[in-house]
């Protein structure tokens, strides 16, 4: 990630301490809170801990949470005044993205308005043309949304060129939808939410009512968990944490029991995930036996509805990496394995769940492409 630069997302609309926003559909079955214990910690983080990090404000970074995310940077704007002209730039920008991705586009425009670099653009970084590309594909100016791209394209850097032609590529999609890239396939977007959690795209708003509560149940049970994990210096070591907070963000979002954080945290010190898989049957192989193992002496815990996708899917990644490893006996174990978790995962009463079996049968394969 480049520092200062956005990858991904008077104030009258600060807000009180807890952080807590309804959604702007009455259907929304909960309320994406930011508790105060949680808005202080992260309001004593350094600029890059919070904006670059990926424990500060991204954490929050989700359909029902970007209303309050954005409002948790506006805080984080006040309370700090020590950050430089160019960090309260990129923050004001990171906060317009939000209240851009849930349609509040007044007031992403008086935020991305607020972030205009007011020094001259020594440096061949396009940064206002950048923002006004923003601010036009938000107005439906098409024209002027092109004329930026334009000078983008002819500066030095050409930085967030790519951005501002998927704005333009995507011109009659929503702000959230044409900043990262485009429509995904909603099926798919639902089974690596249950089965990898972070940095998926997702919208509740395409799916069936019913499908949509429990999208956005499970969303608000993740953004409501805060790790006890400590921060390690190193970085392998920041790595190595996030991909532990992570799995501990796919398990707690599966169910409302009051322990599952505890639970969640037991089971990953035990498993103790992979940062990165490699390619290699390793890594999906250990996390799909440990699935299984926790099952078989935990039938009634509180992730055992779940269980069955999450070693279904990993017995697939495990059996496709045997395949490449041209290590046909294991590669065929797999995916009996495979094929005995999913009928388990598609027989769910949860229908979470069985969606995501289902979508997992037709795709047969371990990633969406």
């Amino acid at each position: 990630m480049d520092k200062y630069w956005p990858t991904v997302f008077t104030l009258s609309f600060l807000l009180t301490c807890p952080l807590q926003i309804e959604s702007q559909n009455a259907s929304n079955p909960s309320q994406c809170e930011i508790t105060e214990e949680v808005r202080l910690q992260l309001l004593k983080m350094s600029f890059d801990d919070f904006d670059q990090g990926d424990q500060g404000w991204r954490l929050y970074e989700s359909p029902v949470c970007y209303v309050a995310t954005a409002g948790l940077i506006d805080r984080y704007l006040e309370a700090k005044k020590d950050l430089t002209t160019r960090e309260k730039q990129v923050l004001r920008f990171h906060s317009g993205q939000m209240y851009g991705f849930s349609r509040q586009h007044s007031l992403a425009r008086e935020r991305f308005l607020a972030s205009f670099r007011q020094e001259p653009e020594t440096d061949g970084v396009p940064w206002n043309d950048y923002v006004r590309a923003t601010i036009a594909f938000i107005d439906r100016d098409l024209s002027t949304l092109k004329d930026h791209r334009n000078r983008i394209a002819a500066s030095t850097t050409q930085m967030n060129l790519r951005v501002v032609d998927d704005l333009i590529q995507f011109f009659n999609e929503r702000y959230m939808v044409a900043y990262t890239g485009g429509p995904v396939n909603p099926e798919d977007a639902l089974l690596d939410l249950l089965v990898w959690h972070r940095h998926v795209r997702i919208d509740p708003e395409v799916y069936s009512p019913v499908l949509k509560r429990e999208v956005e149940l499970h969303l608000n049970r993740a953004m409501a968990h805060v790790s006890k994990r400590t921060v390690p210096p190193l970085t392998e070591a920041r790595m190595v944490r996030a991909a532990e907070v992570n799995y501990e963000h796919l398990l707690v979002a599966v169910t409302a029991d009051p322990l599952a954080a505890t639970l969640a945290a037991t089971y990953v010190d035990a498993l103790r995930p992979c940062y990165e898989w490699k390619g290699v049957h390793d890594c999906p192989e250990r996390q799909a036996m440990f699935a299984d193992k926790y099952q078989a002496t935990h039938p009634d815990g509180p992730f055992s509805t779940y269980l069955p996708l999450l070693a279904a899917h990993r017995w697939l990644c495990t059996a496709e990496a045997y395949e490449k490893e041209m290590r046909t006996v294991d590669a065929e174990r797999s995916r009996r394995l495979y094929e005995q978790r999913l009928s388990t995962a598609r027989g769910s009463r949860i229908l979470l769940i069985r969606t995501a079996a289902e979508r997992l049968a037709a795709r047969g394969r371990c990633f969406a492409s």
